[in-house]
C-alpha cells in the first residue's frame, strides 16, 4: 500500500510530458515532507482526473506516522528515476 502511494505521488507529478522534459521535471519536482501536504497534492490530482475512487483512497489513508519514515526512500526513488532519464542529476 505504501508503494502504491509512492508511485501515485510520482506519477501524479509527471502527468503527460515528453521524455525529454523529464530533466526539467526532475529539477522542479519537490517531494512533500509531510503526509498532510502529500495527501493534498494527491487528492488534487485525483480530482483533476475525475477519479473519485482515487480521491477516496487518499482521503481514507492515514500515513501521518509512517510517511516520515518513507520520505528518505521516496526521495531516493525520485533521484534514481531522474538519474535514469537525465543521465546526470
Amino acid at each position: 500500500m505504501k508503494l502504491f502511494f509512492l508511485c501515485l505521488l510520482l506519477i501524479s507529478s509527471i502527468n503527460s510530458i515528453e521524455i525529454s522534459d523529464y530533466c526539467t521535471l526532475c529539477s522542479l519536482l519537490i517531494i512533500p515532507k509531510s503526509w498532510n501536504d502529500a495527501s493534498k497534492i494527491l487528492n488534487f490530482v485525483c480530482r483533476q482526473f475525475k477519479e473519485e475512487s482515487c480521491a477516496r483512497i487518499v482521503e481514507n489513508a492515514d500515513l501521518t506516522t509512517s510517511y516520515p519514515n518513507m520520505y528518505p526512500f521516496i526521495v531516493e526513488f525520485k533521484d534514481r528515476l531522474c538519474e535514469k532519464y537525465c543521465n546526470s542529476f
